[in-house]
């Protein structure tokens, strides 16, 4: 006598340990626990995300390298990425001064301009006299 049996995949349950992220320059990938796994089964899988930049973004588990277990319909997951403060370290401006010759006079620049920061002056005058320039940091989407 024979008997056909079947057993069918346990489904795992994804649970996703972060929402939120802040920008960091790379590709950032959630990570995830899987949880309902029998015993001392262990099971690989493989998390599909393509966030860089500030915004939202949806990231999937797929390849899971168990074949006893299965993904459940709902494998995806919206995480953000939020913008990244500057660390302007000790980055300051002192004043300025030179005989007339014509040409703008900027800030002396005391310290070290981040890589990431451009700065744009407004206000800069080749005239004689005493000037007040406003000095912007400009920088990326990215960033705060």
């Amino acid at each position: 006598m024979t008997a056909s049996i079947t057993i069918t995949q346990r489904e795992v349950e994804i649970n996703w340990t972060v929402k939120t992220y802040t920008y960091t320059g790379q590709i950032i990938k959630p990570e995830c626990i899987l949880s309902g796994l029998v015993l001392n089964d262990t099971c690989d899988y493989t998390i599909n995300a393509q966030g860089i930049n500030v915004g939202t973004y949806e990231a999937t588990v797929t390849n899971l390298t168990n074949p006893n277990y299965k993904l459940p319909t709902n494998n995806k997951f919206e995480y953000s990425i939020t913008k990244a403060n500057i660390d302007l370290g000790d980055l300051r401006f002192a004043q300025s001064s030179k005989t007339y010759d014509g040409t703008p006079l900027y800030p002396n620049v005391l310290g070290t301009i981040p890589s990431n920061v451009e700065l744009q002056y407004e206000g800069l005058s080749s005239d004689s006299g005493t000037h007040t320039i406003v000095i912007k940091f400009i920088v990326s989407a990215n960033y705060n």
